[in-house]
């Protein structure tokens, strides 16, 4: 997951600023790159990667949304990342008894990109008000 993360961010950095990608004379692009999101996003348990790769999955899967919001200039409808969605919903009370804040705060700048408010999602906001804490 560190080295998708990687090329999904370099990938849109590289073309957001025009720059070639370029391996052994062979160009490449920001959606060559997107080719891995389907399995990419099979998303497992802690229990299923162990604690480091799970800790990097949640990286990979924030930095999607990042990527596609332009880094939160946009808002992204939540149905096109329910894959994110649900799995930020399940984990965020594990991800604040990890007690890691950097993942809790990507975790709540996600679904706020997703546009959970309190008022649209009373069942949702009172995660994002555990992270807060």
């Amino acid at each position: 997951y560190g080295s998708l993360t990687d090329a999904l961010v370099w990938g849109y950095v590289y073309e957001d600023c025009g720059i070639d990608i370029r391996s052994n004379n062979i160009r490449t692009c920001f959606a060559e790159v997107c080719c891995n999101m389907p399995l990419a996003r099979c998303y497992q348990r802690i229990d299923e990667l162990g604690h480091n790769f799970y800790k990097l999955q949640c990286y990979y899967l924030t930095h999607l949304i990042y990527v596609f919001s332009d880094w939160g200039q946009h808002s992204l409808p939540r149905q096109l990342y329910a894959e994110e969605f649900e799995f930020i919903i399940l984990n965020m009370k594990f991800a604040i008894s990890l007690d890691d804040p950097e993942i809790v705060g990507e975790f709540i700048q996600c679904l706020k990109i997703m546009q959970v408010t309190e008022k649209s999602d009373p069942l949702v906001w009172p995660l994002i008000d555990m992270g807060y804490r």
